[in-house]
């Protein structure tokens, strides 16, 4: 698979019909719309990274 993490203004692409869901296209190329994963298929689509990190006090990672 051809993916990459995004943010909201990454350059995706220069060939604007290729545009999909969760981005735009801005003088002839397309950027991000998102924070998430973009996926470079037939169209362009970035898939939105969801959720919250909800960090636990009293955990702690060892190292071996």
């Amino acid at each position: 698979m051809d993916r990459k993490v995004v943010v909201p203004g990454d350059l995706l692409s220069e060939d604007a019909k290729r545009f999909g869901e969760g981005t735009y296209v801005k003088d002839g190329r397309i950027y991000s719309l998102l924070y998430g994963l973009a996926n470079y298929r037939d169209k362009i689509n970035v898939i939105p990274l969801a959720g919250k990190y909800v960090p636990s006090s009293g955990i702690m990672l060892s190292a071996w």
